[in-house]
């Protein structure tokens, strides 16, 4: 069998042939590229197809259970990593992490090599040293395959963003800086501001959200694909998710330079066939409300929308909220003073005397023919609601 061949016995006890593996790596880039200099970037570009090419080159097909997933990942230590034999101490960290996870596993012959050495080369269960040698940093093989894995990720999810919210699709300069930039991220840089929420911001870092670190990937959970799409998107599903895709490193880029945002919408439910929407009539085809009912408005979170300073069509603004049926409506003002007696317009509660309805700001889609901001009559637009600077998630009382 052709793995035997990379074991060598020393002091009885037996090893990796570090020695036999690193030639072999040089024959096989020799028999690839013509000559023996390994081009990191030209092994990450399709870096799981070259692992397996490397792979069947060292091992052929010989396979076996805890054993062999050891040789297919010191056979992918050896793609990934820098040229040379690798530290003892180094393999030994690596291997210890492998036993405990084949411990736990169903099979361990389900153990992916491919998505443990990628991630252990950028530093995944080991601490990087940045001053100790190639081997102890960040591999040059591992590194920009990991970039190219988030690229990956990204084409997938801006496909998403464009059948689903094309307002929100990545330009292409996006689609080559963001990569590198997420990556970054995932290695323990990430700086969006997004925390756990019993954090409270006391970690002392800018970001402490475990889907947005590397560290945090479970390989018996996921594979590393998954746990990338979670990151870049906020789920691995083939949908975009607005609660979920706030949570991700797309949506906090994008939200940080204005481009989007999650938000409370007002939706207006239609009495005619009960349809949810947020346009001007209901979209339902051959649908023809009651004349002469009330439209209840209502509050939907975690809505993503564009800002119309942005380009967009939505326009924060704020309601009353009825004490009884929950609906909200709009303020009137006479001169700069709210007006506070008004009746919700679906269930006709009245707030008693001298006692304003709570208020909540929330985003309203603008009608197409409204003027855009900043070209309003006085008292804002829509029925006099003022323009609230406050942030979403706070209700005024």
């Amino acid at each position: 069998r052709a793995s035997v061949q990379l074991w060598a016995t020393v002091n009885d006890e037996r090893v990796v042939d570090w020695a036999e593996l690193a030639a072999r790596r040089e024959r096989w880039l020799r028999v690839g590229s013509g000559h023996g200099k390994a081009l990191p970037a030209r092994l990450a570009l399709h870096a799981q197809a070259n692992l397996a090419e490397f792979t069947d080159y060292c091992i052929g097909s010989a396979h076996g259970p805890v054993s062999a997933s050891l040789i297919a990942s010191a056979v992918a230590m050896a793609f990934f990593g820098p040229p040379g034999l690798p530290p003892p101490e180094l393999w030994r960290t690596y291997v210890d992490v492998h036993r405990q996870l084949a411990a736990k596993a169903p099979d361990p012959r389900t153990m992916n090599a491919f998505d443990l050495m990628l991630a252990f080369g950028c530093g995944w269960g080991r601490a990087v040293v940045r001053d100790g040698g190639p081997w102890w940093g960040r591999w040059e093989v591992a590194y920009p395959a990991m970039i190219n894995q988030v690229g990956a990720s990204l084409l997938a999810s801006n496909r998403l963003l464009a059948n689903q919210f094309p307002q929100f699709a990545l330009t292409s300069d996006d689609l080559l800086e963001l990569p590198g930039d997420f990556a970054v991220s995932l290695l323990g840089s990430c700086d969006c501001g997004h925390h756990r929420r019993e954090c409270q911001r006391r970690c002392g870092r800018e970001c402490c959200f475990a889907p947005h670190d590397l560290g945090s990937w479970d390989p018996l959970t996921c594979h590393l694909r998954p746990f990338v799409d979670q990151a870049v998107r906020g789920t691995a599903t083939g949908q975009i998710l607005g609660g979920a895709f706030a949570e991700s490193l797309t949506y906090r880029e994008l939200e940080r330079q204005g481009r989007i945002l999650r938000r409370r919408v007002e939706f207006k439910q239609c009495p005619g066939c009960g349809q949810l929407f947020d346009e001007a009539t209901c979209p339902t085809p051959g649908c023809e409300p009651p004349e002469g009912v009330s439209v209840p408005q209502m509050v939907r979170p975690n809505w993503l929308i564009l800002p119309e300073h942005e380009g967009g069509n939505y326009r924060e603004m704020v309601r009353w909220v009825c004490a009884v049926c929950s609906s909200v409506y709009p303020i009137r003002f006479d001169l700069a003073a709210p007006v506070v007696g008004d009746p919700c317009p679906v269930c006709d509660w009245t707030p008693p005397s001298g006692t304003p309805p709570r208020r909540i700001t929330l985003w309203v889609r603008r009608p197409p023919d409204s003027p855009p901001v900043g070209h309003s009559g006085a008292g804002g637009a829509d029925g006099g609601d003022p323009y609230d600077p406050r942030a979403e998630e706070v209700d005024d009382t």
